[in-house]
């Protein structure tokens, strides 16, 4: 028998799949988890918890699909959209952004339940956005526009995109169109007779078409469906030139969009222009605007004007995507395309553009996502990440698969990416089966691992946007299911690193109470006299704190006005006159939203006993004044197969070897609480006489560990308490067999 001890302070490969557990030459190997669980991994190696979700609002209708989507205007004006059938609803500041009236802030969609993911669980609805305009787009309707107003109010409609873009002109001259009627000026209707062929359905309302003469042309768009042959038509743009009047002719374009030949269903903005693609009947066209006027789509040969290209790609291989980088790229089932200008310009232009497949690795319909200076998109089968990167030696675009070391990760497939950038650079993946897994990535700092985020529940939709601080703000649709009920519940999570008393929130679905107090209380007697508004005549029975210098108490006995109450000391005060002060209290209400359910309450920091949510409260073992209560989630770090790297030269690889791990020293930063292979490591319970947080872990702590000799050792560390926890680094010592 041989001791071994192996240090692990880096634990930036993530979880790392069953199928490379016996690789110990991979040197990721020794910076892997077997199990990485609601944990973040820090660029610097450490693993910090991560936050908790706070409870926002339940969606319009828990019984329909319904998806989030990010809306940001500027630095300080970030909202997600809730889009579910045929509307949409808004969040801000981490709460449900209200009317005018002081009602929840709702607009109507063209959108149906059924169009917001595909047949296989991802998000069909594509989005682009400039400034305080969004545009949307579904193979199934118009592009729609949504504009914010102002901070409380958004309104949405379909865009007329302006001239086209126009199918090829028709070169059959058997193949006519007569324009009658004796209306010429624009907004007025005429009839459209086609002879020699049947071209229009009822579909094609509200289609643009066009019919030339020699250099005139003209505009219109039909608004009535007569019959195959015949339709009505208003003139557009401009007074209809006179050569047009009456005018029969072959020379004639039908649009490219309409309920006939179907919408884009892949979108971009690049280079100035938008840029649009993907439709039924035309699936590797790919339509740009001019520059700088998004919904114009005039063509021409000038460098600013609009023009349609076609990808040569294979029969049947539709484009599912479009992402805009350094390059254009365009994603189909076969391969990815790049799309730029060649080097005698500056950019794309009509007449100047460089169309090739780089990449034969296709794709799925999830919209890719830039992690950091890297395209990261799914391929075909929504299991395998792939990054997008240049070789330069072979002068093309190739890709790396972000899912070789775990691919278990992505489970069944992943419906939509989300970004978040600060304080990690990661991405966020929504599983089809409802769990969340989160690709870490610092690409200069060799940081790539995966880890997954589970809570009660099942993750349906996610979004990131920016908070006033800067931070990405992650928000969630989570299905739960509560009092035999499934609901869907908006929830979101401040992925920040702060352990104060009122942002240590480790619960899931969870609410905080703050009492804390601004102002001086001045006691006199059995008086209690605040400087500001303060009391309610609902707070009698709870109690007045003091805190920072001193651990002075009172019962709040009557109440006299919103600056004063009568009090019934328990703890003297150190003053009477108190500068930090608070309203403690013991039972926590409003939480309907978890009835029924068991849940975790941290009170002033200290882990209090579960209890179980009846008619919408829980009662607390103490008087706390800041108290957060949710749902429990577990954090676990399990060790990959202990390997004595130190004993190579020795007794050789620790497989195939019978093992016993006997200690793990564990460096925690800001922990408290927590189990090592389920051997408490540090706890607090609460203290009727301790009005202070209880303190943080910083620093060592070795734990003796009874096992017995298997094949393979494992050390978990795990955090079940409403607590923070911070992995520095694992020293584990154990026996190998070296027979």
């Amino acid at each position: 028998m041989t001791t071994a001890k192996e240090l692990r302070n880096n634990f930036t490969a993530g979880e790392l799949s069953e199928a490379i557990d016996t690789r110990t030459s991979f040197e990721r190997y020794f910076n892997g988890s077997s199990i990485l669980q609601n944990f973040i991994i820090k660029p610097q190696g450490s693993l910090v918890r991560r936050k908790g979700f706070k409870y926002i609002n339940e969606v319009k209708d828990s019984t329909k699909k319904v998806a989030l989507i990010p809306f940001e205007f500027s630095t300080s004006q970030t909202y997600v959209i809730e889009i579910g059938n045929q509307y949409m609803r808004f969040f801000s500041q981490q709460g449900q952004v209200l009317d005018g009236s002081n009602n929840i802030l709702e607009i109507s969609t063209v959108f149906f339940e059924s169009q917001i993911f595909n047949n296989k669980g991802e998000l069909a609805i594509r989005f682009v956005q400039d400034a305080d305009v969004m545009y949307l787009s579904h193979p199934s309707h118009p592009i729609q526009k949504l504009i914010r107003g102002s901070a409380t109010s958004f309104n949405i409609s379909s865009v007329e995109l302006l001239k086209g873009p126009l199918m090829d002109q028709n070169l059959d001259t058997t193949k006519t169109i007569a324009v009658s009627g004796n209306n010429h000026n624009v907004g007025d209707t005429i009839t459209l007779t086609a002879s020699g062929h049947t071209p229009f359905k009822s579909g094609h309302i509200g289609s643009i078409w066009s019919i030339k003469k020699n250099s005139d042309i003209a505009y219109f768009k039909i608004t009535a469906f007569t019959s195959s042959t015949v339709v009505s038509a208003e003139i557009l743009y401009n007074t209809l030139p006179s050569s047009i009047h009456n005018l029969t002719t072959y020379e004639w374009r039908e649009g490219e969009f309409s309920d006939v030949r179907g919408y884009p269903s892949a979108m971009a903005i690049h280079e100035q222009r938008l840029v649009l693609a993907g439709t039924t009947l035309s699936p590797q066209k790919i339509f740009f605007s001019q520059i700088g006027d998004y919904e114009n789509f005039e063509e021409g040969t000038n460098d600013s004007e609009a023009f349609t290209v076609k990808i040569a790609s294979q029969s049947g291989d539709p484009i599912r995507w479009l992402f805009s980088d350094q390059v254009l790229y365009v994603g189909t089932v076969g391969g990815i395309f790049r799309i730029r200008n060649s080097s005698n310009s500056s950019s794309i232009t009509p007449t100047d553009i460089d169309i090739k497949k780089h990449i034969s690795h296709g794709c799925n319909t999830v919209n890719p996502e830039l992690l950091g200076d890297v395209p990261l998109y799914m391929q075909k089968g929504g299991k395998i990440a792939r990054a997008i990167t240049f070789n330069f030696d072979v002068d093309k675009y190739t890709t790396n698969n972000l899912t070789i070391d775990a691919d278990h990760i992505t489970g069944t497939g992943i419906s939509h990416f989300a970004y978040q950038q600060t304080p990690v650079n990661c991405i966020y993946s929504v599983r089809k089966d409802g769990e969340c897994c989160v690709l870490f990535f610092e690409r200069q700092q060799d940081v790539r691992g995966w880890g997954r985020f589970k809570t009660d529940g099942n993750i349906k939709s996610l979004a990131v946007i920016s908070d006033n601080e800067d931070n990405d703000e992650v928000y969630t649709i989570v299905e739960r299911v509560i009092n035999g009920a499934t609901k869907q519940y908006v929830e979101v999570c401040s992925p920040d690193y702060d352990n104060s008393t009122i942002n240590r929130f480790y619960v899931d679905s969870g609410l905080s109470y703050n009492g804390t107090k601004t102002g001086t209380l001045t006691i006199s007697g059995n008086n209690a006299t605040a400087s500001v508004a303060s009391f309610s005549n609902s707070d009698i029975g709870k109690q007045i704190h003091e805190f920072g210098t001193g651990t002075g108490k009172a019962t709040i006995t009557g109440y006299t006005s919103s600056t004063q109450v009568t009090i019934s000391i328990i703890e003297s005060f150190s003053s009477n006159s108190l500068s930090s002060w608070s309203i403690a209290l013991k039972t926590v209400t409003g939480l309907n939203h978890l009835e029924g359910k068991q849940v975790d309450i941290a009170g002033d920091d200290t882990t209090q006993p579960k209890q179980t949510v009846s008619s919408g409260a829980v009662s607390l073992g103490k008087f706390s004044r800041i108290i957060h209560v949710g749902l429990n989630y577990e954090s676990i770090q399990k060790s990959m197969p202990l390997e004595a790297l130190s004993l190579r030269n020795v007794i050789g690889s620790s497989q195939h070897k019978i093992t016993k791990i006997t200690k793990a020293s564990i460096t925690f930063s800001e922990t408290l609480g927590g189990l090592v292979n389920d051997k408490a490591v540090f706890s607090k319970t609460f203290n009727n006489n301790m009005n202070e947080a209880s303190p943080l872990i910083n620093g060592d702590k070795e734990v003796l560990i009874t096992s017995s000799y298997q094949g393979n050792s494992f050390v978990e560390i795990k955090q079940n308490e409403p607590q923070p926890m911070t992995i520095k680094s694992v020293t584990y010592k154990f026996n190998v067999n070296s027979l």
